[in-house]
């Protein structure tokens, strides 16, 4: 140990590598265990952070997908009603602009959707080389799929169009069928738990009755999804205005660069959680000086 000491002393190349180490160290341990309480507890406490810029219409024109997707498509007595094929639709399609009409075709395209009773699930753009590039994604009315195509492609240029379908038919029948077994399994659970005068029979149906409604449950789920995923496609649109296309990155150099982020993330988090130690340290040694000066001053006056 000794000469490790004297090690350090001659050498103070080595003493400041290993004090670099030493605060990285202690940073990453106290970002782990105190900063990402805060950071945690500062997301709880903060508005969610908008990632995109502000779209230049009202937020007003937008609906929530998630809204419409919780809504019951599927009501108690829908299960015993004759159904159609269903069939889950989605399509993608890629439109280039004149330069300077970026906006002008996005709210068309948007409102286009709304007078067809469509809404925006998902959209995003950017500004690269004084050009506009974004996408946006549309659910629309699977009936009025084909005619909000034909629509937006009058917008611009169409690059590409694609359209996939999926029959999901044979899921529904499945399930519809399950669920009339599960409602019977209740039935009758509900029943003999109405005739049970023995607390660990009416335990165990009751645990029973729980695990039958849970499936039920997951399987409306199941069914009210594909029911919204029938009733309505997504449509995705890419647009990017006439001119320089932005060029893509080797992947080669995505991985290093991102990499090179991470290292960074690493070295901030590292250096924000010697801080917040330091932050936390600190009160505790001048608590501990003042008891250690307070006990030395009563031991001398003791003495």
């Amino acid at each position: 140990m000794n000469e490790f000491v004297n090690f350090l002393k001659k050498n103070k190349i080595a003493l400041a590598l290993l004090i670099v180490v030493m605060i990285i160290g202690i940073g990453g341990v106290s970002y782990l265990f105190l900063g990402t309480e805060i950071i945690r507890t500062e997301k709880a406490m903060s508005p969610q952070n908008q990632t995109n810029e502000s779209l230049p219409y009202s937020n007003a024109t937008f609906e929530d997908e998630t809204t419409r997707e919780s809504g019951t498509y599927l009501s108690e007595n829908n299960v015993d009603t004759q159904f159609g094929i269903k069939i889950i639709k989605n399509g993608s399609t890629s439109l280039q602009v004149e330069k300077g009409k970026f906006f002008e075709v996005w709210n068309n395209i948007i409102f286009t959707a709304k007078g067809l009773n469509g809404f925006v699930s998902n959209s995003n753009y950017y500004k690269q080389d004084e050009h506009y590039y974004g996408t946006v994604s549309i659910m629309i009315p699977s009936k009025d799929f084909d005619t909000f195509a034909e629509q937006i492609s009058k917008l611009g240029k169409t690059e590409n169009m694609r359209v996939s379908t999926k029959d999901v038919t044979g899921e529904y029948v499945d399930l519809s069928s399950r669920i009339k077994v599960l409602e019977s399994q209740k039935n009758l659970l509900l029943s003999w738990l109405s005739k049970s005068d023995d607390i660990k029979d009416m335990i165990a149906l009751r645990n029973e009755l729980e695990k039958v409604e849970s499936e039920i449950e997951q399987i409306k789920g199941r069914m009210n999804y594909i029911t919204f995923h029938t009733d309505f496609s997504e449509i995705t649109i890419s647009i990017t205005e006439e001119g320089k296309i932005p060029v893509e990155k080797p992947e080669i150099l995505l991985r290093l660069i991102a990499a090179w982020k991470i290292a960074l993330n690493a070295l901030v988090s590292s250096l924000a959680g010697f801080i917040i130690f330091v932050g936390w340290i600190i009160p505790w040694v001048i608590i501990l000086y003042i008891i250690y000066v307070i006990y030395k001053k009563r031991k001398g006056g003791t003495a």
